[in-house]
């Protein structure tokens, strides 16, 4: 049963859902194609420790929405951020076969704060372009109009999200890549400042120049999902540092 800030208390339990969203994902997909792969069984099990968890009473409805504020709900990931034992390979054939030994420290964030990782999403080849196609997946569409792209690179997430398979979704931004995404299918989402998220755990690795650039990011589809998703900060867990190295241009 959830405590969530977007549901009264115990509205309805985590695996309700679960299953809702697990239900949309499975509609929408053949339309636009935004999933790479999902781990449905996994979020239903886990769904179901969360409802546990409430119905035990060996924590209040206070405590759960400070320490567990997203408790029992979904989380979509894009396919360049490490989900432990899903694929990792940034839609490129270099990286076919790789899959993720631990989640990415942003991912650990959103699971200690409750979240159930669903599925992840699609992006174009090594997250290089503004939209979301590549050889392993095919090309993801714009759920508003079918004939175009969702932006990119978080195109898989801005997509899903735009067309309700997603509740709260992560991506990654360099030159724009969770904000095009968000303009192009009428969505929210926010680049923090560069730092202020570790960017560890993720695929490709842009290089010493552009790391202190790369942000890892929340994408949401009303504006109030957004302000509890980015209200679980680093403060709830350690986030190792990205370091930067500053340059004399003088």
């Amino acid at each position: 049963m959830l405590t969530y800030g977007l549901f009264t208390p115990f509205q309805v339990t985590s695996v309700q859902v679960i299953s809702a969203y697990i239900a949309r994902i499975r509609q929408v997909q053949a339309v636009i194609n935004a999933v790479v792969e999902d781990r449905f069984e996994e979020a239903l099990k886990e769904a179901e420790a969360a409802d546990r968890l409430v119905a035990s009473g060996t924590m209040s409805v206070e405590q759960m929405a400070r320490e567990k504020p997203l408790l029992g709900l979904p989380l979509s990931v894009k396919n360049s951020i490490a989900v432990k034992g899903l694929r990792q390979d940034a839609g490129s054939p270099l990286y076919k076969g790789n899959r993720a030994d631990e989640d990415a420290p942003c991912v650990a964030l959103l699971r200690a704060a409750g979240a159930i990782p669903l599925v992840l999403t699609n992006v174009p080849e090594l997250c290089m372009w503004e939209d979301a196609q590549n050889l392993l997946y095919g090309t993801t569409k714009n759920p508003h109009d079918t004939r175009r792209n969702p932006g990119g690179s978080s195109g898989g997430e801005g997509s899903l999200i735009a067309a309700g398979g997603s509740l709260m979704g992560l991506g990654t931004d360099l030159g724009g890549s969770v904000r095009l995404p968000a303009a192009y299918c009428g969505i929210f989402a926010h680049k923090p400042t560069s730092g202020a998220v570790s960017i560890a755990g993720l695929l490709p690795d842009v290089g010493e120049s552009l790391r202190p650039y790369n942000s890892v990011g929340p994408m949401t589809r009303p504006m109030r999902h957004m302000e509890e998703a980015h209200g679980i900060d680093a403060q709830r867990l350690h986030m190792p540092r990205t370091p930067i190295r500053l340059l004399d241009v003088a």
